[in-house]
């Protein structure tokens, strides 16, 4: 209680930004760097993120990948955005690495103190630390460039569909977004992303260039829909058929992003076999995510905060409702 209290003092997430990576840096460092301790994947993007972060974490861990998770924001409790192995953080546990990370606040003369934002991330980065994990999927908070899970040296950069949202903070045209999303790109890392539109391509492919990035989009000229039941799809894509556990027609490219994720980080060590990526893309579960509450009346949960999302999900209530 007393941690969410002292996050709540904090103020609004969103509206208390700070974009910057000094103070997250200095902090991090402070603990060791544990966020250098082990591989990551970074995300970026306007939609889809969430998504393909909880896809990843379903072939991890069928695969046997120790894993760590890290989204935002939450639904419930803080502590659902920090996961090991599909299980959320305990909270004794999430209030032991938070207080770790106050502590080390506390005797630091940092040049503004962490943000609510700051302090979650620099808690998951102890908490994948201390799980050991092997490799941490790290969603982007917003932007890209100096958020605060920028820190990391990613073997993959993903890059999720980009639209207009937070212009406030990321700049009112696509060309602004798109700039602070290819923040990700880091130097000979390669990277992977969903198809854009063309301003947000070229920006894209720009800073790939400058950075010396393989820059992969995804291959949807081989995608095959075969049809869907009460809104989940089944598709095909690279030689094997799967069916969604996720409801809508959006998802089967979020999955077919994740799936050809894991085949660029088959060249970083991380090879899956075909079996538990089939598995693992199944089951892959995400709350919130037009999640299918009752059908008697019909109930659906979702999360669609920005007209591109809310374009998709109007567009699974047309098709799939009544």
């Amino acid at each position: 209680d007393k941690c969410l209290a002292y996050l709540d003092r904090l103020g609004n997430e969103v509206l208390t930004m700070k974009f910057g990576l000094e103070t997250i840096r200095k902090l991090l460092e402070s603990l060791g760097d544990p966020h250098l301790k082990y591989s990551s994947v970074l995300i970026a993007g306007t939609n889809g993120k969430g998504s393909v972060a909880c896809f990843l974490n379903s072939v991890c861990t069928a695969s046997g990948i120790r894993n760590g998770v890290y989204t935002s924001p939450h639904l419930v409790k803080p502590e659902e955005r920090i996961v090991v192995d599909d299980l959320s953080v305990e909270s004794q546990v999430f209030a032991d690495c938070l207080t770790g990370v106050v502590e080390a606040v506390n005797q630091l003369k940092l040049p503004s103190h962490p943000t609510y934002f700051e302090i979650l991330t620099a808690t998951a980065f102890l908490y994948f630390f201390e799980q050991k994990v092997e490799l941490a999927i790290m969603e982007v908070g917003m932007g890209g460039r100096l958020d605060s899970t920028n820190v990391v040296d990613p073997v993959l950069s993903i890059l999720t569909p980009v639209g207009l949202d937070h212009q406030s903070f990321l700049g009112g045209t696509l060309e602004a977004v798109a700039g602070e999303k290819a923040g990700i790109l880091h130097e000979e890392c390669p990277a992977l992303m969903a198809p854009q539109r063309s301003q947000v391509r070229q920006v894209f492919a720009g800073e790939a260039a400058k950075k010396n990035v393989e820059l992969v989009e995804l291959d949807t000229s081989t995608i095959q829909c075969l049809g869907s039941t009460e809104g989940k799809y089944a598709f095909g894509f690279h030689g094997a058929d799967y069916t969604l556990s996720m409801c809508g027609r959006h998802q089967v490219e979020n999955a077919a992003l994740a799936i050809q994720a894991f085949e660029l980080l088959g060249g970083c060590g991380f090879s899956v076999s075909r079996s538990s990526l089939k598995e693992g893309i199944e089951k892959a579960h995400c709350a919130g995510k037009i999640q299918i509450l009752s059908h008697d009346p019909t109930i659906v949960l979702d999360g669609a905060h920005n007209t591109d999302a809310l374009s998709k999900l109007v567009k699974f209530l047309r098709e799939h409702t009544q």
